[in-house]
């Protein structure tokens, strides 16, 4: 018992190590935002950083799952599992995105455009609007999704079961994304200041730049002092004090 109330101790004093380190990220990505000025797409000047607000372009794509929904960009992940060997401990994961970046206009004249992974924040705060799920062996609708995506199936896992989930990011949805500018005739490409990731993003509500860090600080602390006692605590009933 005392070995376990150790343990547990060390899991959520690494746990707290985590939430200091994603804090960290939030804090940078909260300074690009801060030192980025607000600038109309078409006022942007090369290599200047730069805030832009606009609506999501369509692409004139839909996302592969039916349903047919129309997508600025979409993502689909294809999760495989192994529901009965856990010893094994086999799963695959397969994501996919659609072709090109996210547009974003403005109304300025010209058209903003971010790469695919700038744009996993905003993907990530969408909801799924189309689910496949299989078990035992793949359905018909499944396999062709996956002809489609070029992903290969692995039904032969033992307790096999998979699900595929796709997010869009709807056109016409307002969004806010920051990056550093490279202008080009008809667009301005935002991309990374130097290699930082967290220098280039677009997420959907602004409020999502500034929340993380503060509800991942409280729960570093949390499980900083959670932590703390169950080591103490673990250490007394080891030598019986």
């Amino acid at each position: 018992m005392p070995l376990f109330l150790m343990i547990v101790g060390a899991i959520a004093v690494l746990g707290c190590g985590l939430c200091v380190y994603g804090a960290g990220v939030w804090r940078r990505r909260e300074r690009w935002w801060a030192e980025a000025p607000l600038t109309p797409i078409a006022a942007a000047s090369n290599e200047q950083l730069i805030r832009v607000t606009g609506q999501a372009v369509s692409s004139g794509q839909v996302g592969p799952l039916p349903g047919a929904h129309a997508a600025a960009l979409w993502r689909v992940d294809v999760v495989e599992t192994n529901n009965r060997s856990s010893y094994s401990n086999k799963s695959y994961h397969h994501v996919r995105f659609s072709e090109g970046g996210l547009a974003i206009a403005d109304g300025s004249g010209r058209t903003a455009m971010l790469e695919t992974p700038s744009t996993h924040l905003l993907l990530g705060a969408q909801p799924e609007v189309a689910k496949l799920r299989a078990s035992g062996a793949p359905t018909p609708e499944l396999e062709a999704v996956c002809r489609q995506l070029g992903v290969s199936l692995h039904p032969d896992m033992e307790g096999w079961s998979a699900e595929a989930r796709e997010r869009v990011i709807a056109p016409g949805t307002i969004v806010h994304a920051v990056g550093r500018a490279h202008v080009y005739a008809k667009a301005v490409w935002l991309r990374e200041t130097d290699g930082a990731l967290e220098s280039c993003f677009v997420v959907q509500h602004p409020q999502a730049v500034f929340a993380p860090r503060r509800k991942l600080i409280v729960a570093g602390a949390i499980l900083f002092v959670t932590g703390l006692v169950l080591i103490r605590l673990g250490v007394l009933r080891q030598w019986g004090l």
